[in-house]
């Protein structure tokens, strides 16, 4: 779903800038920086305008789309290491079955067929 456009009054601003209007009519112009932050342009549209257009160009917020989808692809696949069964199954005989309290032939059981299984 694309976003809502501009209001008939504000869409000749730049990418990135917002009005923040206030209960007494005051209108404030303010940049949202690429980490979400917001900070105030003033009062003054054109100043507003040009500081805007200055921000973006040195910003370079509109990156390359491939370079931006293949990093976004990469940051998956390392993020992707997930154990396979066999290592999940000799961290569980490993770490958390000696915190168990089994009885002597509980134990012997459930190693065998911890090794039946790998």
């Amino acid at each position: 779903m694309t976003p809502r456009g501009r209001g008939v009054g504000y869409q000749d601003l730049p990418p990135h800038v917002e009005i923040d209007k206030k209960a007494n009519g005051t209108v404030y112009y303010r940049y949202l920086l690429p980490n979400g932050q917001r900070k105030s342009l003033g009062k003054d549209k054109t100043e507003a305008i040009q500081a805007a257009q200055a921000l973006n160009a040195v910003l370079e917020r509109n990156p390359d789309i491939v370079s931006k989808i293949l990093s976004s692809v990469e940051k998956a696949q390392k993020q992707s290491t997930m154990p396979t069964f066999g290592q999940a199954l000799t961290e569980y005989e490993n770490i958390h079955l000696p915190k168990k309290k089994y009885a002597k032939n509980t134990l012997e059981i459930i190693t065998a067929n911890i090794g039946n299984i790998s």
